[in-house]
């Protein structure tokens, strides 16, 4: 989601929550375009502990006290979150955090044969003259 509060990935399943509860219109406006007749309860169940994307783990980080304790980002991670993260930051490690998402807005994350391929929302909507996007 563009503020960080909520993670989705598709899984043969269906799409996967990264919490059940919070984020509820991102959440259930993803499941309804997605065809599911999935409770955002459901959906949060399919999130396993570790998520592979393009040989990476995506971890979501909800809340400033999640972030605090998470240690140094590597950069074997994608990191997801809705607070500022403020720690170490290693090469090749991926983070969205509220500064980068106020720039990108949302972010797709696709996995093109062991590539990682992302799509932002300010990339997809342009620079029009009723889209102002920070710097």
């Amino acid at each position: 989601a563009d503020t960080g509060t909520i993670m989705g990935v598709m899984t043969s399943e269906g799409r996967a929550l990264s919490k059940a509860r919070g984020a509820g219109f991102v959440a259930g406006n993803w499941l309804e375009n997605d065809g599911s007749g999935a409770t955002q309860d459901e959906a949060a169940a399919l999130w396993p502990e570790v998520r592979i994307v393009a040989g990476k783990t995506a971890v979501h980080l909800s809340g400033k006290r999640k972030v605090e304790a998470f240690g140094p980002c590597t950069g074997s991670q994608i990191l997801v979150t809705s607070a500022d993260f403020l720690a170490t930051r290693g090469p090749d490690c991926i983070v969205f955090d509220p500064k980068r998402l106020r720039r990108t807005g949302a972010v797709a994350i696709y996995d093109e044969e062991g590539a990682l391929r992302i799509i932002t929302a300010r990339a997809r909507a342009g620079e029009r003259l009723w889209s102002r996007w920070p710097d």
